[in-house]
């Protein structure tokens, strides 16, 4: 699942449309050749339900897609279960491209929070949307929409769970609402993505 999908999404990001970015070393040294048991947690702004697996495939070398048996180092991530587990073969289809169902508006004490904390603290990568929600451009006006908490609670979890401070890298991606507009249930070529890879942030001292 994991290596059909991503050729798929990286066909549309880089042959169909152009894909770009900046300060790329950041997030490659990160994702393959931190020291585990640390974690890597990237957070990214939300303007499309393509942006994952979209941008994160474009992201991710094909050959780390192609050597995930060996090392399990590819991102997990969330998903709200209206859309990734709406029925038993979707759920299964999700789960296996390391997708794991939450509930919109249950709150940072849901089970799958703990879970994802569990594979953080013992070096896995997960990437959230600290939105929470897709926000369209025209709602934000190239801006965040407000952030919820769920990141905090992670950091505090993996904490209490004995695990290293994970990498907390930060992204930003602009064109998304163009490729797969919200709302509209179709790909578009001929647009321009740009993501800008930022530094770590730490956060020990608010932990």
């Amino acid at each position: 699942v994991l290596g059909v999908v991503s050729r798929f999404s990286r066909f549309v990001l880089t042959w169909m449309n152009t894909t770009t970015v900046s300060n790329y070393d950041a997030l490659l040294d990160n994702m393959t050749k931190r020291e585990r048991p640390r974690g890597l947690i990237t957070v990214s702004n939300h303007a499309s339900t393509f942006d994952d697996p979209g941008v994160l495939s474009a992201l991710i070398p094909p050959a780390y897609f192609a050597t995930e048996r060996e090392h399990g180092g590819i991102r997990w991530t969330m998903c709200t279960k209206e859309i990734c587990a709406s029925g038993p073969w979707t759920h299964k289809f999700f789960a296996a491209g390391k997708t794991v169902p939450i509930s919109r508006g249950g709150g940072v004490n849901q089970a799958v929070m703990r879970t994802m904390a569990e594979r953080v603290s013992v070096g896995d990568w997960l990437h959230i949307f600290p939105e929470g929600r897709v926000s369209p451009p025209d709602e934000k006006q190239g801006e965040l929409g407000r952030l919820k908490w769920g990141l905090g609670k992670m950091l505090c979890d993996v904490h209490e769970l004995g695990g290293p401070p994970p990498v907390v890298l930060p992204f930003w991606h602009t064109g998304m609402e163009r490729v797969k507009p919200y709302g509209v249930g179709v790909l578009r070529a001929g647009e321009r993505i740009h993501v800008t890879v930022g530094e770590p942030i730490d956060f020990g001292d608010l932990v």
